[in-house]
């Protein structure tokens, strides 16, 4: 992904312990003075003061989240009090331990918390675990049977305590007792159209200038690729499902903000097609996810049928290649990429990889596709 930049929000943190504090972030426009921020706390309430900052815009969006009394009397009375269906909180913990809950609709309109493939609901300002999400007989998630068997692995994993599940930790008597904070990161209607509004930070790979990912930005990498995808500025994009724990399969993709929800709209899209990728073993998957539009939708079978894996590195120089063009990065982001990871770049591999796209479809690739 190139560059960083994810929706630049503005938050109220609350402390669990029952302090309040005004933070403002620091990569918000430098016209948004903290004044502004401070302005929201007025006659006994607390409001949410959203502030999306890019291209040398700045606009606020202020929505009341509920009354100060109530939200000083437990930190997660925020999320429960103030959230809607698509926004996104952090809870930081005292030792800088972040961990991210999107708030969704569940039954009879009532609001749940999801956050690393764990819902939650929020009584007395106290996190109560209510299991998986989302349910591996949900119909979107029975049609794909990769997506069942990842899952149910994670889960046993979870269970097992190799990979650790919120609740595990932010539910305990031994975390109540502690410092964290809660504060709005951004909304998913407010993240699509950061997307939409300037897709090639996901769409074009990483350049040899772009900064390292701030927590959150990679958090929702995956999010804006996928979304860039559905909004036809991607015609392929990769999903890691599944990792071995040495590899990172502990902070999986699949489990961040959001990604289940956008996984339903491209269940529910016509115009696209999902392929299953595992290497040999097993011991990784992805999704192949595609344009159902040529060349697009011959890549993606290509790709597939290789076993390539969003989050595993290609190991020659004409994989790296392919792949890059396949995924739409910009050539002198691929050829970055290629340095980076040991490679060389030998005039030949240009021409082979030319060869090798002419031969799985004579159609140029056109985007945005729709």
């Amino acid at each position: 992904m190139s560059g960083s930049g994810v929706p630049h929000v503005s938050r109220i943190g609350v402390n669990g312990v029952g302090r309040c504090r005004v933070t403002r972030p620091h990569y918000l426009s430098p016209n948004i003075s903290r004044e502004m921020y401070i302005s929201c706390l007025i006659y006994g309430n607390i409001y949410r003061n959203t502030v999306i900052a890019g291209a040398g815009r700045a606009a606020t969006d202020i929505r009341r989240a509920g009354k100060q009394e109530r939200l000083l009397s437990g930190g997660f009375l925020e999320m429960a009090e103030g959230a809607q269906p698509g926004d996104l909180f952090v809870v930081t913990l005292d030792d800088g331990a972040k961990w991210y809950f999107e708030a969704i609709r569940g039954k009879k309109k009532s609001l749940r918390f999801v956050c690393q493939g764990e819902q939650f609901r929020v009584v007395d300002g106290v996190l109560i675990s209510e299991g998986f999400y989302p349910k591996l007989s949900d119909p979107w998630v029975k049609r794909h049977t990769l997506l069942v068997s990842c899952l149910e692995e994670i889960r046993r994993l979870q269970k097992g305590g190799d990979i650790q599940l919120p609740s595990a930790r932010l539910a305990s008597p031994q975390q109540e007792s502690k410092s964290y904070t809660v504060e709005l990161v951004t909304t998913m209607a407010e993240f699509e159209q950061e997307v939409r509004c300037d897709p090639s930070r996901w769409c074009d790979g990483t350049g040899p200038d772009d900064a390292d990912l701030k927590d959150v930005d990679q958090s929702l990498l995956s999010t804006g690729e996928l979304l860039a995808l559905l909004h036809g500025d991607r015609g392929v994009a990769l999903l890691q499902l599944s990792l071995p724990a040495d590899m990172g399969g502990n902070r999986l993709p699949l489990l961040r903000p959001f990604i289940f929800e956008i996984l339903k709209r491209i269940d529910e899209a016509k115009d696209i097609v999902v392929h299953p990728s595992k290497i040999s073993g097993g011991a990784a998957s992805s999704f192949v996810i595609a344009a159902k539009r040529q060349p697009f939708i011959s890549w993606a079978a290509y790709l597939s049928g290789l076993g390539v894996q969003a989050s595993i590195v290609a190991e020659s120089e004409f994989y790296k290649m392919i792949i890059g063009r396949m995924m739409g990065y910009r050539i002198q982001n691929i050829e970055h990429h290629i340095r980076s990871t040991g490679g060389s770049l030998d005039p030949s591999v240009y021409s082979l990889v030319d060869r090798e796209l002419t031969t799985l479809s004579k159609v140029e690739p056109i985007l945005p596709w729709k």
